[in-house]
């Protein structure tokens, strides 16, 4: 990059720096700007909207999650004059930050998103009309999509302009790059969904209880069995956006009803679901490729190679459990495909040259930290095998010096470790003082965090050992990475394919789960069960709604010993009651 275009970019950057800091939105000022999720933080739903308005009311619509980048949504509409199809599809995002453009006088679409937001937590934040350029949205897109892109979405002004701010605010605010051919470019207009507004969202109790406002008094909590965190993504999102596509609802409820037909097959999955990593954090490092290099940026990427490497070496046996049942289901069978893909081999082959075999991914922060240490197979670095036998004999001095403790003093002294201060002593809340050579004492209620100034001296080489470790294995992690992006798209129709069992798997828990003398009503999302035909309706195109002997699951349980009384419903086509 030249000298100019690095100081046209650096000036870019400080210009949309002082937008985003100065021209904030005074109703949304006092709200807290949400953490985002970067490779240097947990994880985190933090949603992402840009909203661009042309003639006619014509809204693009431009979407992204950054703890999961792998989607960008893209929405493109010729709205009504009270701009509900957009306002409705904002509240199907919920996001935590909308971009508009920036004007002189308020547009009437700005209006309404701000009236609409005004008591929420979401930041309305104005950006430059510059930022929305069509032709740097269309190279942008060109750059970071991996699936073909119709050439008349390129060419529209209004779509590729929301696409540069987007890709121009993310890149900026999360200090990173977006890397080639690594994002599927999702346009909405191709699945039908039905859209509710947020007052029907909120009065059919979807994600919070009206009243009480809580989570768990809500239809999500009382369905959600999913054991995935892409499995818990995906049901918020059929639950907020049902899909109203008659071929799409008939297969998973053909998914369901076998899967309750074979009740191996279904604990076997459910065994092996729980064990997968977080899928989310492996697809945001395909995506994300940090600016700035941290000691969190090391320990994420090699992270993520072993959790690739766990879920490609756990994804045989999802297979297998989901081939011993015989069933014509094209949804399952298209599952099972993608648990197999020819390119996973080669992957498996990538990883096997720089990973060694007995890595493991682990659930505990504390455990994955030393298994991401040892990641790297020895023999690839001279300095990074040094620098791991010098942290054993650290970690083998440190373990020694806690065994002269114990054997010094009469009470317990056990080895701990926290993310804040490393590793510590913990001794059990005595009555008597302990000895003045314990210092940095904190008192929890059954015992007191501690150290001493050999063992403070211990930590923290042990500390700069392990974070040597960390930047060393760091560099073969991201050529790992580079070789790994080119067969993204198979990953993540592996991911996407496992986040549909699991919220099927789901429905099938809860059905299991109902009981016989109240049969739980899965609209549209179950179908035909062979075992009780009232579970489930039937879904057509056309036709009336019956409910016969309708049950409220919520209030039920609310009412908990009190009786509650079943009603029919009927709803005539084109009858409005």
């Amino acid at each position: 990059m030249s000298r100019s275009t690095r100081t046209v970019q650096t000036e870019e950057d400080a210009s949309l720096r002082t937008r985003i800091n100065m021209d904030e939105d005074v109703s949304t000022r006092k709200t807290k700007t949400p953490r985002v999720a970067t490779a240097s933080r947990p994880a985190r739903r933090t949603f992402i909207a840009v909203v661009a308005e042309g003639k006619c009311r014509e809204v693009g619509i431009t979407g992204i999650d950054i703890s999961a980048p792998h989607e960008l949504l893209i929405s493109n509409m010729v709205d009504t004059h009270t701009f509900m199809e957009t306002i409705s599809l904002l509240d199907a995002y919920q996001p935590d930050e909308i971009l508009l453009v920036e004007t002189n006088k308020a547009r009437s679409l700005h209006q309404e998103i701000r009236k609409h937001f005004k008591n929420s937590m979401c930041r309305i934040v104005p950006i430059a009309r510059k930022y929305f350029d069509q032709a740097k949205g269309a190279d942008d897109l060109k750059r970071i999509a991996m699936n073909c892109l119709d050439m008349s979405l390129l060419k529209n002004y209004i779509v590729m302009g929301s696409v540069a701010c987007m890709v121009k605010y993310v890149e900026f605010i999360q200090g990173v790059y977006i890397a080639q051919k690594t994002i599927k470019a999702v346009v909405n207009t191709a699945s039908p969904v039905l859209l509710m507004d947020y007052n029907t969202v909120s009065s059919l109790e979807l994600m919070r209880g009206a009243k009480s406002g809580s989570t768990q008094q809500s239809l999500v909590s009382r369905i959600d069995y999913t054991q995935t965190s892409v499995g818990k993504r995906l049901l918020r999102t059929t639950i907020l956006r049902p899909n109203s596509d008659l071929e799409t609802i008939n297969g998973r409820q053909q998914v369901v009803g076998t899967l309750l037909d074979h009740p191996s097959t279904f604990f076997d999955a459910r065994e092996i679901l729980p064990e997968l990593p977080d899928l989310e954090i492996l697809m945001a490092q395909l995506v994300i490729v940090p600016k700035l290099a941290t000691t969190r940026v090391f320990e994420q990427g090699v992270a993520s190679i072993v959790a690739l490497k766990s879920t490609l070496d756990a994804l045989p046996r999802l297979k297998t459990c989901l081939q011993s049942i015989d069933s014509n289901s094209t949804l399952l069978k298209a599952i099972v495909s993608s648990l197999q893909h020819e390119e996973f081999r080669q992957i498996q082959d990538s990883i096997r040259k720089v990973i060694d075999p007995n890595s493991h991914w682990k659930k505990s922060a504390r455990h994955m930290k030393i298994q991401g240490s040892f990641a790297v197979k020895s023999g690839l670095d001279g300095k990074l095998d040094l620098t791991r036998s010098t942290f054993v004999d650290i970690m083998d001095a440190i373990h020694q010096q806690v065994v002269e403790y114990q054997e010094k003093y009469a009470f317990n002294v056990k080895l701990n470790h926290s993310a804040s201060r490393g590793y510590h002593l913990s001794i059990a809340n005595l009555r008597q003082d302990i000895p003045p050579m314990f210092e940095e004492c904190v008192k929890f209620n059954k015992s007191i965090a501690c150290t001493t100034k050999q063992f403070s001296s211990l930590n923290s080489r042990a500390t700069e050992c392990i974070q040597e470790v960390y930047a060393l294995s760091y560099g073969m992690i991201q050529k790992l990475l580079d070789e790994i992006r080119p067969h993204a798209a198979s990953l993540y129709s592996m991911v996407e394919n496992i986040a549909t069992l699991d919220m099927l798997l789901s429905f099938a828990n809860l059905v299991a789960l109902s009981p016989a003398d109240q049969p739980c009503l899965l609209w549209t999302l179950v179908k035909n069960l062979k075992f009780d035909v009232d579970t489930c309706p039937e879904v057509t195109e056309h036709g009336c709604l019956s409910i016969n002997q309708g049950r409220h699951s919520l209030i039920e349980t609310m009412m908990q010993d009190q009786p509650f009384v079943p009603n029919d419903t009927v709803r005539m086509l084109g009858v409005i009651p």
